[in-house]
């Protein structure tokens, strides 16, 4: 049994003696009483050479003196004494973070320890989750604390911590060994890697001290410990005070912790020694990166080997490197537990006889530890009810697995080292994890099992994910051409999981097994892959992998001016991501994450450095233009040599796009402006020419009655699904032909049923019943056939009434030439409503004895026109492309008007009985039952910041002039079936704004009516701010939010303060109240709507929600 204090666990600590105190301020109390005048805790000064030190009974006094000053400093603290309410600190690991989080708690507060690394997001969902009103902070900290919004914020100096009358009864009782008793007097978090968001960790008076061990040593034994106090800290401190022992600290804050800092610091310590001052150091609490360095420094090792005990935990520690320290005589210990549990193992043994360092030991105080038994030999560690200290169960019986998995020493008893994580998840070394068991399965199960036999991803350390694939011998044995095969599968997998898990094409080998007898990866009786012995085996395709990642070896050769850099560079980006981006495109606005920069810049390193190497090795091609430019020497071996060392790790987020990154390796900087107004004319006089062919009527396929058919697209969408709700409504519709993208018949109805339902509609009726009101059709718009069969399009001329055209994608980062797809739609559609009308028909057919004309309706944007330099925009086509706002939405759709325009000219010149209007819908929102809006949206994507970030933006001059969906659709239909208005100019096509003409309420008073419901939560901001905010959390780890493709759009809206001084426009809506009574009768957005839209958001955005929706 271990009997000093440093390596004792909290089982063997039963049989020691327990502090009697009931609460910290108590323990302090009763420690200074017992020790008075021995030193407790020490801080050497790297910045003045010397160390500062604390006695048992001056941190007592101290910390009673820094709670006076806090509540001198802030005296509405006193309102909350003992009440126990969360207050949060952050602040560097030295002695104003120790004096003031000791005084908090004696004033009866729970401290939340923040660690300096969060991000703002981090910091503000912690403080959100703990309901913290102050946030306390040292000088060093003041800026980050200020991006924290709605938390009082509080300064520490050393001076505020000194100063503090006894003049308040009720406060001196507080601080006092009677105070009220917090339960939880503190708490630390985890690191978020695994959810996203960190989560706080509570700590109660057990783990705080209650069931450590008395172990009183005479003369002293010293710690010093490079843990801060944020982490780790805290626990070396109470373990060495428990038993009376003094502490050394690494001060935060004054220098970076190194091997050269960290020899100092154990100087100074030495020298207090010396002086009598205090305890020798004897015992050595280490991360492993601070160990690493050590080691790798000889005074470091030397140092190490003086030391009684040197400890190692937190993570994982190289076993050679360990085994290296020990062969030098240095007595490593590795200590594990966990903020659930605390102290539950150590390698703790007979320093002489066993050098097994990373074999952890129960031989004693593991009564209350299991061993549970899994494959392959392996325990998984549970710590079973009536453990000393447990801050989380997660079974039935009160105990706790932790998932850790154990090997059992080939040859002694009771001796344990740590293998893996049951769960199998890959640790990045950027902290986020993943488990590849689930991707493994996706890509094996969706891949043709001919070729696929199994799938190794791994991961473990790097920065990113690669895979093996083991593909049976084939009589294509081109790897690419395999690879290309798999990838849409491998891609779909990608779809459905977070950014760092996701694997690039790059990233994949793959292995051809011959073998029928012995299997590619060794598994056990579960089916689960051996990984230990995989990685094993495969060692040296998986460095492969990393080391030849994503390159051409003669990509330098081709590259003669900054045009072929630029387009080597698209190569490597299009490589990575198989996606081809436009040279300008911003790199974080359209979904190249993190992971994914990183690949790419290694790539581009990869590609500077070897083409540097081939100028070396062949400098005559070099010279005759092989490699570079001759007359400049623009890319000869002075440009290879200049970026063979290192790029800078964030280039590409830095530089935003392929040409920056061309520019930034040159030196230039360059900066490109579109414009697209002459390609918006071109695209009108390209998809304005109709095809209309001369068919004959196929009367026996067309419908036999008097009802009206209905060709709808966009049927998925939100508007669209809510416009289908209300024509299957209708009893003169008898039939409505979906048109929607989809593989099969079978896929569009689902898709179509999904939609209806999701927004709470009834679904379609069973596939195969009676009713056939509704046919969905898979389709492919920008074909002149639209995808379809010749006899279902024939059916379709035939008996096709009205086109209600809503389908539109709704992305506002596209560029104009992106909607290319859906203006080719608009031109087909046209023709095709051109050639179901009569007169274009050898034979027409009457409906209840009238000519039958086709009604065609485009679902436009407001967006089309709400550039226009007029106050007051009136229901009519407009002429000029500027009238558009610059988004290639909407410029799109002032196209698509425009080509209707000319459809509808045509059609009156040929005789033809088609009629065109054009609906300019404004912002549309959640219906009124039930407040469901669309998750592509942009203001409900705006509106589910508040999850990552805790705030929204103050908007003032934002008006919200929503129409909810079911209200837009209800006028649709009822414009649809009105008669034709007159027109001042009967050439061109009615026009209709489908608005909310309210201009209140103002977004501001929506932002108050949500801090009603939040309870004051919602923090409203500075849009500069919010964008600040929202940036640094989704490069931080959330890139997987929707509301990332958004960035760029809201930082061209919001980023200027002179953004509001736009011109307001009046959107006239007198022709769309004519002819909807429901328009006519629109009233404001209500503050119950907004509830309901408020609660549909929070509940449906999430982070990984993809995909676009049809509007």
């Amino acid at each position: 049994m271990a009997d000093n204090y440093f390596v004792c666990t909290l089982g063997q600590a039963a049989n020691f003696p327990k502090t009697k105190a009931r609460s910290i301020a108590d323990f302090l109390e009763l420690q200074a009483e017992k020790y008075g005048q021995r030193s407790a805790v020490g801080f050497p000064s790297l910045t003045e050479n010397s160390a500062s030190l604390l006695t048992f009974h001056e941190l007592n006094d101290q910390t009673k003196q820094a709670a006076r000053g806090l509540v001198r400093k802030i005296p509405k603290l006193k309102e909350s004494l003992g009440q126990g309410r969360t207050t949060a600190l952050l602040a560097h690991s030295h002695v104003v973070f120790l004096k003031s989080w000791l005084g908090l708690i004696r004033l009866g507060f729970s401290v939340l320890l923040l660690a300096p690394q969060l991000d703002k997001a981090s910091i503000q969902h912690l403080c959100r989750e703990r309901d913290v009103e102050y946030l306390f902070h040292d000088a060093y900290h003041a800026q980050r604390a200020a991006e924290v919004d709605g938390l009082i914020l509080v300064h520490l100096g050393p001076h505020d911590l000194l100063h503090g009358a006894k003049e308040n009864p009720e406060v001196e009782m507080q601080i006092g060994p009677h105070g009220k008793v917090c339960s939880i007097p503190y708490l630390h978090h985890s690191s978020g890697t695994s959810s996203g968001k960190p989560k706080a960790i509570a700590q109660t008076n057990a783990a705080a001290f209650a069931a450590l061990p008395l172990i009183d040593t005479s003369p002293g034994v010293a710690t010093f410990s490079s843990t801060p106090l944020y982490h780790g800290g805290v626990a070396d401190c109470f373990r060495a005070w428990t038993s009376g022992q003094m502490i050394w600290l690494f001060p935060g804050g004054e220098k970076p912790i190194t091997a050269q800092t960290v020899l100092v610091c154990l100087s100074l310590a030495g020298e207090a020694a010396s002086n009598g001052s205090a305890d020798t150091v004897k015992y050595f609490s280490s991360v492993p990166y601070v160990l690493r360095d050590l080691a790798a420094d000889e005074k470091g090792i030397e140092t190490l080997r003086r030391m009684d005990i040197v400890g190692v935990g937190g993570a994982a520690f190289p076993t050679t490197l360990g085994q290296k320290l020990v062969s030098e005589g240095v007595r490593l210990v590795s200590r594990y537990g966990s903020a659930e549990c605390g102290f539950l193992l150590s390698s703790y043994r007979d320093f002489e006889k066993d050098e097994d360092w990373d074999y952890l030991r129960s031989d004693t105080g593991a009564e209350r530890l299991s061993f549970e038994p899994q494959d392959n030999g392996l325990v998984e560690l549970v710590v079973k009810a009536g453990w000393p200290h447990m801050a989380k169960t997660n079974r039935a019986d009160s105990s706790y697995a932790t998932a850790d998995l154990l090997e059992k020493h080939p040859t002694k008893l009771n001796a344990w080292r740590y293998h893996s994580r049951a769960d199998a998840q890959i640790n990045l070394i950027n902290g986020k994890k993943f488990d590849p068991e689930p991707l493994e399965s996706a890509i094996v199960s969706k891949c043709e099992s001919h070729l696929i036999l199994d799938v190794l991803i791994f991961g473990e350390g790097e920065n990113y994910p690669g895979a093996l694939i083991f593909v049976r011998k084939c009589a294509d044995q081109n790897p690419e051409n395999i690879l290309d095969q798999l990838w849409p599968t491998i891609e779909e997998v990608n779809h459905h999981n977070p950014s760092h898990a996701r694997l690039s094409k790059g990233m994949i080998k793959l292995i051809f097994h011959e073998s029928e007898t012995v299997p590619a990866l060794e598994k056990s009786s579960k089916g689960t892959i051996l990984r230990g012995k995989a990685h094993q085996r495969y060692h040296g395709q998986i460095r492969q992998v990393y080391d030849g990642q994503a390159t051409d070896p003669d990509l330098g050769y081709s590259i003669h001016k900054k045009s072929d850099l630029v387009a080597a560079i698209a190569r490597l980006v299009e490589r990575t991501t198989n996606r081809s981006l436009a040279h300008d495109e911003d790199f974080f606005e359209h979904g190249i994450d993190s992971v994914a920069c990183i690949q790419i810049r290694q790539a581009i390193q990869n590609m500077l450095t070897g083409s540097q190497q081939r100028v070396k090795d062949k400098p005559q091609q070099a010279r005759s233009g092989g490699v570079g430019n001759t007359k400049s020497d623009l890319f000869g071996t002075s440009f290879w040599s200049q970026h063979a060392g290192e790029l800078p790790s964030n280039l590409l987020y830095d530089c935003g796009t392929i040409e920056a990154v061309a520019s930034f390796l040159l030196g230039e900087e360059v900066s490109i402006e579109d414009n697209d107004f002459v390609l918006m004319k071109e695209l009108v006089q390209k998809y304005s020419k109709l095809d209309v062919p001369q068919v004959i009527a196929d009367t026996s396929s067309s419908t036999t009655g008097n009802g009206l058919v209905i060709l709808l697209t966009g049927a998925t969408g939100s508007l669209g699904t809510h416009l289908l709700d209300v024509l299957r409504c209708r009893p003169d519709v008898e039939r409505i032909y979906c048109l929607l993208r989809a593989s099969d018949p079978s896929v569009a109805y689902e898709r179509v049923d999904k939609a209806l339902k999701s927004k709470a509609k009834e679904g379609l009726q069973p596939v195969g019943t009676i009713d056939k009101k509704i046919i969905c059709i898979p389709c492919n718009l920008a074909r002149p056939d639209l995808g379809m069969d010749e006899d279902i399009l024939r059916s379709i001329r035939s008996s096709v009434d009205m086109i209600i055209h809503a389908a539109w994608a709704v992305n506002f980062t596209l560029r104009l030439k992106s909607f290319e797809f859906h203006l080719a739609g608009v031109q087909n559609l046209l023709s095709l409503g051109s050639a179901a009308a009569p007169s274009t028909r050898a034979s027409s057919s009457d409906r209840g004895h009238q000519k039958r004309r086709i009604k065609f309706l485009f679902c436009s944007s407001i967006a089309s026109i709400s550039s226009s330099s007029s106050v007051s925009v009136a229901e009519k086509v407009s002429r000029e492309p500027q009238d558009a706002s610059p988004m290639g939405y909407s410029r799109s759709k002032w196209v698509a008007e425009a080509v209707c325009v000319n459809a509808h000219k045509a059609a009156q010149a040929a005789g033809i009985p088609l009629d065109v209007e054009i609906l300019r819908i404004g912002q549309l929102c959640g219906d009124t039952k039930h407040g469901i809006w669309n998750k592509t949206e942009a203001w409900p994507l705006l509106l589910s910041t508040f999850d990552l970030i805790g705030c929204l933006p103050d908007l003032p001059d934002e008006q919200l002039n929503w129409l909810p969906l079911n209200i837009a659709a209800n006028v649709i239909c009822e414009i649809a079936y009105s008669g034709r208005p007159v027109e001042d100019s009967p050439r061109d096509p009615p026009v209709y704004h489908i608005l909310n003409p309210h201009s209140d309420p103002s977004w501001t008073e929506m932002l108050q009516w949500l801090q009603q419901v939040e309870d004051g939560r919602l923090h409203i901001v500075e849009p500069a701010a919010w964008l600040r905010s929202l940036k640094k959390c989704l490069i931080a780890g959330y890139q997987g939010h929707p509301s990332c493709k958004l960035l760029g759009l809201w930082k061209d809206a919001y980023q200027s303060k002179g953004k509001n001084a736009d011109l307001k426009h009046h959107f006239e809506i007198k022709r769309a109240a004519n002819a909807s009574d429901t328009m006519s009768s629109v009233g404001p957005i209500s503050e119950v709507l907004v509830g309901k839209m408020w609660t549909w958001t929070r509940k449906s955005i999430r982070a990984e929600t993809s995909g676009e929706v049809d509007s």
